[in-house]
């Protein structure tokens, strides 16, 4: 549960201003990961239902963007609070305008 004292909104979703830049990556997929009891972690598409033991491609691609993004511009991880690193020289301002640039990047690496 989040709440913002200075908009007096809550949530029960982490805010981007929050999220680690892997955070921010997995939030632009449909993919969530989970891990069993005995430590073996899963994945599962919430608009499909599906889940599989493999990381998903798309998700697999975002998190190499944005791993790639973060080690390109280190200094700025810790200046930007929303958004996500994609290419070196772009910053998201809005999580919205993130998940449209991380999904466009997605879908130009699926279709190589």
């Amino acid at each position: 549960y989040y709440y913002n004292r200075r908009t007096k909104q809550s949530s029960w979703y982490k805010p981007a201003e929050l999220m680690t830049p892997l955070e921010r990556a997995d939030a632009t997929t449909a993919w969530n990961e989970y891990t069993t009891d005995e430590g073996r972690k899963y994945y599962h598409n919430r608009v499909t239902k599906k889940s599989q033991w493999t990381i998903p491609e798309e998700l697999k691609i975002a998190r190499e963007l944005a791993e790639k993004a973060s080690s390109q511009r280190p200094d700025q991880d810790a200046q930007t609070t929303a958004g996500a690193y994609v290419g070196s020289s772009y910053a998201a301002s809005s999580t919205h305008d993130a998940v449209a640039v991380v999904s466009e990047r997605i879908d130009q690496e699926l279709r190589i």
